[in-house]
């Protein structure tokens, strides 16, 4: 369903394009410096990220601080910026929303804080793209209880640990039973999964501490 981006022989990321808006999941190779030559059809919007749950009407001439934003404005691209947390994009024929999700903010449930960016209808897609997997996020029982009291149910989302004060846990189910539990049960997902502490394409905090860079996502309504 995504699709390499392909720019000079350079991959950039992964694109799914519907009829009436294009998601995008970038790599270690899409930076934000270089994104409006990648894409100079489109202007972007940017957040200064906080690891919380507020969802704000997008402004592409301000930085904003929150960890969403939505827009029903044609061609423009809202940012997510990751590093082992979570990007979310949604969308329907008249709105989009770009969603930063970390384990803080999955906690804080900032999906059904998207709510706000569908006032009139709902999303009909939403995107997961790459963030650390299960195999990866190894957390103590404190922060996996608390990821289990955001989720309406708690089975199959912590899993044993060879050390009995951590366990794996499964962020990326959570995420998708919070978008079913915001959005209903019709809402399509559609996931472009890699490990970013594994996978050497992507930037990892956990990995590279504070060398990471971020991968910048974006999902954007076509004209």
């Amino acid at each position: 369903m995504f699709k390499a981006e392909i720019r000079e022989e350079l991959k950039i990321g992964y694109r799914l394009e519907t009829a009436y808006a294009v998601f995008f999941f970038g790599n270690r190779n899409f930076t934000r410096e270089a994104a409006a030559d990648f894409f100079p059809q489109y202007r972007f919007a940017y957040l200064k990220q906080v690891h919380g749950n507020d969802v704000l009407l997008a402004n592409a001439s301000q930085i904003q601080e929150g960890d969403g934003h939505f827009t029903s404005e044609r061609n423009l691209a809202l940012v997510s910026q990751t590093a082992d947390c979570t990007p979310i994009l949604l969308a329907n024929e008249e709105s989009v929303c770009a969603i930063h999700s970390g384990w803080r903010g999955t906690e804080l449930n900032i999906c059904a804080a998207a709510k706000v960016a569908f006032p009139n209808s709902l999303p009909r897609i939403a995107a997961i793209g790459p963030h650390i997997l299960k195999s990866s996020f190894e957390v103590g029982q404190d922060v996996a209880e608390r990821l289990l009291n955001a989720a309406a149910h708690r089975d199959g989302l912590a899993h044993a640990h060879s050390d009995p004060t951590k366990s794996y846990f499964d962020l990326t189910e959570l995420v998708r039973r919070q978008l079913r539990q915001a959005f209903g049960t019709e809402l399509s997902i559609a996931e472009y999964l890699e490990d970013t502490v594994t996978n050497l394409e992507f930037h990892s905090f956990r990995r590279q501490k504070q060398q990471a860079d971020r991968q910048y996502s974006f999902v954007v309504l076509k004209a």
